[in-house]
């Protein structure tokens, strides 16, 4: 069992937080985040009652995963702009999921758009890269329901890759079933963050 409880994570959303593998550096671990706000509040009775209780978000990103897989079985530049799934491990704080760390130019992180926008480094290069991968996203299957400039780093590679905000958090995922709805979803996702983009 991995012991994570005596790190500081390197990441806090609502939902996860995230920590750096203790046994091997280029892996993280996502855990649930019980002492989020956003868990202690109210749920309604289908979130109370769900199999999985709070590691929903994570079968949500295991899932889109695994669609990437199946609909480009032997293309795996198709599958890229995510972050890899390596495994699950136990951990004391519970089912962890384990993910390739995403590395920047300088070798440490890669970091998020959000990072270089509020540092001026949003150049050209950044930017073409998030048009190609606002390319990918809206002719893949995968199905998204956060987008933002905390969810997309820029990798040592030129690359924007996505490394949260997975899955359909719909009880009925209609996503699913309608790729035309789901391109539609993701059309509006992207026109609100490259607002974000200009916005001070």
């Amino acid at each position: 069992m991995l012991k994570l409880s005596g790190q500081t994570p390197i990441a806090s959303g609502g939902e996860r937080l995230v920590f750096v593998h203790p046994l091997q550096k280029d892996w993280l671990v996502k855990v649930v985040n019980f002492y989020s706000n956003k868990s202690q509040r109210p749920q309604p009775l289908y979130k109370k009652i769900r199999r999985l209780g709070g590691l929903q978000p994570t079968a949500r990103e295991v899932i889109e995963h695994m669609a990437l897989r199946v609909t480009n079985p032997d293309c795996p530049e198709r599958w890229r702009q995510v972050q890899n799934i390596i495994g699950f491990a136990d951990t004391d704080m519970g089912l962890g999921l384990v993910v390739e760390a995403v590395r920047g130019a300088d070798g440490g992180l890669a970091p998020t758009l959000e990072h270089l926008k509020k540092n001026n480094q949003l150049n050209d290069a950044v930017l073409s890269a998030l048009e190609e991968f606002f390319e990918w996203l809206l002719a893949s299957p995968v199905i998204i329901n956060d987008l933002h400039l905390n969810n997309l780093v820029y990798d040592q590679h030129g690359r924007v890759v996505m490394i949260d905000g997975l899955g359909d958090r719909h009880l009925i995922p209609i996503k699913a079933y309608s790729q035309r709805f789901n391109r539609a979803y993701k059309r509006k996702k992207i026109e609100r963050l490259r607002r974000r983009l200009v916005a001070e």
